[in-house]
């Protein structure tokens, strides 16, 4: 089984505009996970979208040390793919 990740940490309409293509992902292959890391504001956007398996929010505004955890406890989960 594949895992895909999505960042999508800019802007809501951003968000938006990208959700067809996941969907799509999805689409062409259900049994893929795919993973979204999402800013606060762009997480609101994904609650109750059954092809994203995994919501993952990442707090742009924190400082360099709490944004490095993130990163390192993201790598751990060892993405096939990763799309930004």
């Amino acid at each position: 089984m594949n895992k895909i990740c999505i960042s999508r940490l800019d802007r809501m309409g951003d968000m938006i505009l990208s959700l067809p293509s996941i969907k799509a992902i999805k689409i062409a292959n259900p049994n893929t996970l795919i993973y979204v890391l999402a800013s606060h504001r762009n997480a609101k956007v994904l609650k109750g979208l059954n092809y994203i398996d995994k919501t993952i929010v990442i707090n742009t505004s924190s400082n360099f040390s709490a944004l490095f955890k993130n990163i390192s406890s993201i790598r751990k989960l060892n993405f096939d793919f990763f799309i930004n």
